[in-house]
């Protein structure tokens, strides 16, 4: 396990005291950001690829579907 320091101004570090496993949630919380590889998905309405990049503030794969004309979202 690396090591990495986080600084906390007082009220978020009364929050941090009262968690259960800061450090995990600390962990979890970045891999939901880390960067993911694009997926080639199927659109379940018209059977089309779609070419989709993860959104990671939406934490979706979104993809534009050209043969419907609409942005797809999958979770």
């Amino acid at each position: 396990m690396n090591h990495k320091m986080v600084n906390l101004c007082d009220a978020s570090k009364k929050v941090a005291d009262d968690m259960k496993n800061f450090s995990k949630w600390v962990r979890e919380e970045l891999l939901k950001r880390a960067p993911k590889a694009n997926k080639h998905i199927p659109h379940s309405v018209c059977g089309e690829f779609l070419d989709c990049e993860y959104n990671p503030v939406a934490q979706c794969w979104r993809g534009i579907c050209n043969k419907c004309e609409i942005t797809v979202e999958f979770r």
